[in-house]
């Protein structure tokens, strides 16, 4: 079949048209030599032209702007709706792709190059898709949809992630798997994360991100990191384009924890490891069981609590073990962060006892915060590790803040968990200002009754300096009407090569906001919907469908300054 002439396409246009992928194969030889090439390949001609209408053809031709890797092209094309089997015919830096299946009448076509395109001689991806769409009657679909999507972590790519949109209208929406079912129309992010899905049907959709691993269009959990909108998206004459969406990916995490060892460290404590860590800081008593395997007679379980920094180990206190018996443990009612269960086929192991003697007995091992520490938060969280899990009783003057003229300032003292004493003073500290935190390690004990040594235990720090630090005033927007539930959380992300952490602040709705104590730096402002007032974003579920709390990352840059308020930042959730 004779394809019908090429269509160059000019740079403005070029630049105009919306992205998406195509193309394959061997035998390639692009010229060598030269200086390095840093230039992302292009798409500078096609057949049919964009726009065609009337076209009934099972071919479209596409030429590249230089040599690109066959392979690379052909697992980066997607035609909507599905043509059947693709062929491609190469020659040079063209290719024409056949179509198994016939055109259907009065049908939009979108024919995607994906930026999984790369080049052949120094593999430059391509910067942006790039689509083409051509009827086989007399009108184009015109409706749209764009936005961006963020990665699932800091080293994650931007490109390349497969947006997928899924029509709505023909189906069930709680019926739709994407585990099973490919979407309908299909997009890849270019560099800087943004998509774009042009020349859709008037219809309802829901929009999913993926990181496709297997290249299969499908959802594989645990392998595929995912995002998802904050509700599906509806396309009409009077709302042709819908932009601006903001998309997180995240990982889901459908694997149960697992107890994967368990060993006696003494005749009264037993070190146990998980696969993951725990959400809790402490495993209730009743939730361990422990038995001698010959007698069945139960061993009393006294404390179960997490080791920090580990949190995938904890420590299990329990009465005097038989020294010549083997016990079976078995943990129940416990889970992961995500909220998985245990499994109940690994959540058994058994142990020896350890005759060894325990001569360390009930002592302070370590703190959060090192000694002579500078630039120490303001209202820091202090946390000081045992070695034994403790009785949690906190003595009066056991714990003690102290400035450099030895006041005493109000605390707030907890045990977080049996292993961890977590210590907050209740007021800002001053700005350079040094402080000393005291344990009277001989005022506490563990739980078998034994104190620790009579010994007091310090470390100091210096509070981080005024002249380092400003602030971002601004106001947060809501501008939905029918998801306005839970508190605004807003938070300014320090971009590559900026000091300190992420600053947060919780309001309780759209107004005002106030990010202080933040290290200079350059910023990114942020915030979500938080729907359920967990205090931490929700990506949703893909199956069973769970909408994404509302997100939102400002694209510009702002630069705080110490000592100085940066105004009039404004975050806007859609």
């Amino acid at each position: 079949m004779n394809a019908p002439p090429r269509v160059r396409i000019s740079g403005a246009l070029l630049r105009a048209l919306l992205p998406v992928v195509l193309v394959s194969c061997a035998g390639q030889a692009p010229p060598p030599g030269g200086p390095e090439d840093r230039i992302p390949p292009e798409i500078i001609s096609t057949s049919p032209a964009p726009y065609s209408t009337y076209y009934s053809e099972r071919v479209v031709a596409l030429e590249f702007s230089e040599y690109v890797e066959r392979r690379s092209v052909e697992g980066a094309i997607f035609v909507s709706p599905d043509v059947g089997r693709l062929e491609f015919d190469w020659s040079g830096q063209e290719v024409e792709i056949t179509f198994a299946d016939s055109l259907k009448p009065n049908t939009t076509y979108v024919v995607t190059v994906g930026t999984d395109v790369v080049d052949l001689r120094n593999r430059n991806r391509m910067a942006r898709a790039f689509s083409i769409a051509f009827s086989t009657g007399g009108q184009i679909d015109r409706a749209a949809i764009a936005g961006i999507v963020y990665p699932e972590s800091g080293g994650a790519s931007k490109s390349g992630v497969l947006v997928g949109a899924y029509r709505l209208d023909d189906l069930d929406p709680d019926t739709l798997n994407p585990r099973w079912t490919k979407p309908d129309y299909v997009t890849q992010t270019g560099s800087a994360g943004e998509f774009a899905l042009p020349h859709l049907r008037f219809g309802r959709y829901r929009l999913l991100a993926l990181r496709d691993e297997y290249t299969n269009l499908l959802y594989d959990p645990q392998t595929d990191a995912y995002g998802l909108l904050a509700g599906d998206v509806a396309l009409s004459e009077a709302d042709t384009l819908v932009r601006d969406l903001a998309i997180a990916m995240a990982v889901e995490d459908t694997t149960a924890p697992t107890l994967i060892k368990a060993t006696a460290r003494s005749l009264q404590q037993v070190e146990l490891q998980f696969s993951e860590p725990l959400r809790e800081s402490d495993i209730p008593v009743k939730g361990v069981e422990a038995r001698d395997t010959l007698s069945g007679a139960s061993l009393e379980v006294l404390a179960v609590s997490m080791k920090r920094p580990e949190r995938d180990r904890y420590l299990l206190a329990s009465a005097q073990q038989d020294s010549m018996a083997v016990y079976r443990l078995t943990v129940l009612g416990v889970r992961d962060s995500a909220g998985n269960d245990i499994s109940p086929i690994a959540n058994s192991l058994t142990f020896q006892p350890n005759t060894s003697s325990d001569t360390a007995g009930f002592r302070l091992v370590g703190f959060s915060t090192r000694d002579s520490s500078r630039s120490v938060a303001r209202r820091p969280i202090l946390e000081a590790y045992f070695s034994r899990p403790a009785d949690r009783s906190i003595p009066p003057r056991s714990v003690v803040l102290s400035d450099t003229l030895g006041r005493a300032l109000p605390l707030d003292v907890s045990w977080s968990g049996s292993l961890t004493l977590s210590v907050q003073p209740r007021r800002p500290l001053s700005h350079e200002a040094w402080y000393r935190l005291t344990i009277l390690e001989g005022m506490l004990s563990d739980v078998f009754g034994s104190r620790g040594r009579d010994t007091t235990i310090a470390i100091a720090f210096q509070v981080v300096s005024a002249d380092r630090l400003g602030s971002i005033e601004g106001t947060a927007i809501d501008e939905s009407t029918s998801d306005s539930r839970g508190p605004i959380v807003v938070f300014a992300q320090p971009v590559d090569g900026s000091r300190g952490g992420t600053i947060r602040q919780t309001i309780d709705g759209p107004g005002p906001f106030v990010l202080s104590e933040v290290p200079e730096g350059q910023y990114r402002i942020g915030g979500y919907r938080d729907r359920n007032g967990n205090a931490l974003y929700d990506a949703g579920a893909v199956f069973p469908y769970t909408p994404a709390e509302r997100f939102r990352l400002v694209a510009d840059t702002l630069r705080v300054r110490a000592r100085w308020p940066y105004e009039g930042a404004v975050l806007r959730l859609r």
